[in-house]
């Protein structure tokens, strides 16, 4: 079951930074940063 959380949390994370890349707020060096 702890798998599935995980997958939870990394599918929220990949949300976020596709919000963040989508919101041209910041630069690519920002982006990049969040990998």
């Amino acid at each position: 079951m702890d798998s599935f959380k995980e997958y939870d949390l990394g599918i929220s994370r990949l949300d976020e930074i596709i919000e963040k890349l989508e919101s041209d707020d910041l630069t690519l060096e920002e982006n990049i940063k969040l990998y």
